[in-house]
């Protein structure tokens, strides 16, 4: 648990006392306090990062510095500078932003479309890893993380979808791919959980089909459908856009003695828990 008191406020500072509280049971234990001056939004901003702070203790009092042992290399900061197509990674500490010069705006062409692409399917990648750190987590919770990789499959869908529409050469590539994935939603209603729990919330379903679309995401069944699209993606989609699909679906690699360096500053990259 986690609190912040105000202790006094004027006008454009606060004193602030940040409460760091770890429970097992009833007895609670103060880990960490600080007395800061700060505005509200700088305080907001140090809870965040005590929170941060403080689940990373927690986790190096676990196991030590061997976190090789609990994540797998992919959720890890990387060590070295990487280069990676990702455009969400732009900026990010230590990557190297590279894609080719078409996929940089706002056009719709097949190397855009497939960067975007590769870029959903290293979110999956990353998704499956976390999978992997929650092996003795509740079973909502690897649930929830598989409804997310269901949305994520889709997402890729609609993307060739487009890809389809820009470049007559994937008409039929995509066709295939579609009837395979049809046949797998009689089994496994994978777009109908995307659009009824996953990334639509209907407020018209009842609880014995919300129970029953949470029923089907199992780890099998989403491996069925991301198996269909590994596939297509090795095969028919590296047929037509060889040179995309490397640049696009390799996880960041590292390069010796490369400096990082990006279009997106890093001094305005945002880490998620407000530490670099």
């Amino acid at each position: 648990m986690y609190e912040a008191t105000i202790l006094e406020e004027r006008e454009h500072e606060v004193d602030v006392e940040i409460n760091l509280r770890h429970g097992r049971g009833p007895q609670k234990e103060t880990l960490d306090r600080k007395r800061v001056h700060a505005t509200w939004t700088a305080a907001a901003k140090l809870l965040s990062k005590q929170e941060a702070i403080f689940d990373r203790k927690r986790v190096t009092a676990a196991v030590g510095d061997n976190l090789a042992a609990l994540y797998p290399s992919i959720l890890l900061p990387f060590a070295d500078t990487v280069v990676s197509s990702n455009p969400l990674r732009a900026g990010e500490p230590k990557v190297v932003f590279s894609a080719p010069s078409n996929a940089w705006g706002e056009e719709r062409n097949p190397q855009k479309i497939i960067q975007i692409v590769g870029s959903i399917w290293e979110d999956v990648r990353h998704l499956f890893a976390i999978l992997s750190v929650l092996a003795h987590a509740s079973d909502y919770a690897k649930k929830l993380i598989g409804k997310y990789v269901v949305v994520e499959a889709r997402n890729m869908l609609d993307c060739l979808k487009q890809l389809r529409e820009v470049d007559q050469r994937y008409d039929a590539p995509f066709a295939a791919l579609q009837a395979s994935l049809t046949k797998i939603d009689k089994r496994f209603p994978w777009e109908t959980i995307r659009n009824k729990v996953g990334a639509h919330r209907d407020i018209r379903i009842d609880v014995v089909d919300a129970t029953g679309f949470w029923r089907h995401i199992t780890r099998f069944k989403i491996r069925q459908v991301l198996t269909l699209f590994q596939r297509h993606f090795e095969t028919e989609l590296y047929r037509l856009y060889p040179r995309e699909v490397r640049a696009s679906f390799a996880l960041p690699c590292p390069v010796p003695h490369l400096v990082s360096s990006s279009a997106t500053s890093e001094d305005d990259y945002e880490s998620f828990d407000g530490t670099r």
